[in-house]
C-alpha cells in the first residue's frame, strides 16, 4: 500500500484561546496529522478532530517559534472541525 497525500486545510490565529477550522478526511487506513506553529512560548494545550483528542507526536522549541505535530489514526470521514486550544492568545 502506498502513502498518499489526501488534503490540506489551514487556519489562522486570532487573539483568544482557540481556533476552529473544517477539514475533510476521506478514504481508508487514514492518519490525520496537524502541524501548528506558535510564535509565543509553549501555549498549545491540545487539538481535537470531530471532538476526539489527538495525540501529541512531537514538539520542538529550538530558537524561534514552537512547532507541534498532533496525529489521529482512523479519523472520522467527512467534513469535521479541528479545534486547536491554547492557554493564551
Amino acid at each position: 500500500m502506498a502513502i498518499v497525500f489526501d488534503a490540506f486545510s489551514s487556519g489562522s490565529t486570532l487573539p483568544g484561546s482557540s481556533i476552529t477550522f473544517s477539514h475533510t478526511c476521506s478514504g481508508s487506513n487514514l492518519i490525520l496529522i496537524v502541524g501548528i506553529t506558535s510564535n509565543n512560548a509553549d501555549v498549545i494545550t491540545g487539538v481535537t478532530y470531530n471532538a476526539v483528542a489527538m495525540t501529541l507526536g512531537r514538539k520542538s522549541a529550538f530558537t524561534g517559534p514552537t512547532m507541534y505535530f498532533y496525529y489521529l489514526t482512523n479519523p472520522a470521514g467527512g467534513a469535521n472541525n479541528i479545534v486547536v486550544s491554547a492557554s493564551s492568545g
